[in-house]
């Protein structure tokens, strides 16, 4: 086993730990009758602790505001953590396995949050970049309640939702 291997074994042994200390994150949250606020500050720390830091990936923006546009009225939507062209959207723990709540969840996700997130100076900075690289940008979308998540991805390039759903 070379170094390299050992490494992706302990980073995957660590995204298994992340995701029970997740649910059991949500479960406390769940009991105590805790908010959405509640779940995202303690899954923040957990996924700063297992996961970003390992990848080195920068911290997020929290609460960062987008503005859209909706029919002829132009809305700010407040995203809960942006990852570069990664949205992270909690929700309080056990939401995401009700059919309406997710398809809602994810409705948002396709048609406000990431419009309103391509009409962004820097994003679209970001996005010719990595087109200058000769890559496909893609924006995610990860809804994320504890138990289940939602990701939701969208090709820049081709201008495609694509929607994966995964009870936990």
């Amino acid at each position: 086993m070379t170094a390299s291997s050992y490494r992706g074994i302990a980073f995957l042994a660590n995204l298994q730990e992340a995701a029970n200390k997740i649910r059991e994150t949500a479960r406390n949250v769940e009991l105590s009758k805790g908010s959405e606020e509640d779940l995202k500050i303690n899954v923040e720390k957990i996924l700063d602790q297992k996961v970003w830091k390992i990848l080195e990936i920068p911290p997020p923006r929290y609460e960062y505001v987008v503005r859209g546009v909706k029919g002829a009225v132009v809305k700010h939507f407040r995203l809960d953590a942006l990852y570069g062209l990664t949205i992270f959207e909690y929700k309080v723990p056990g939401t995401l396995s009700r059919v309406r709540e997710r398809e809602e969840a994810a409705r948002k996700l396709k048609e406000e949050y990431i419009p309103a997130l391509l009409s962004e100076g820097e994003i679209k900075r970001i996005i010719e970049a990595i087109r200058r690289k000769g890559l496909t940008p893609k924006i995610a979308g990860v809804l994320l309640d504890g138990y289940s998540v939602v990701s939701v991805e969208y090709d820049v390039n081709a201008k495609t939702f694509k929607v994966d759903a995964r009870a936990g």
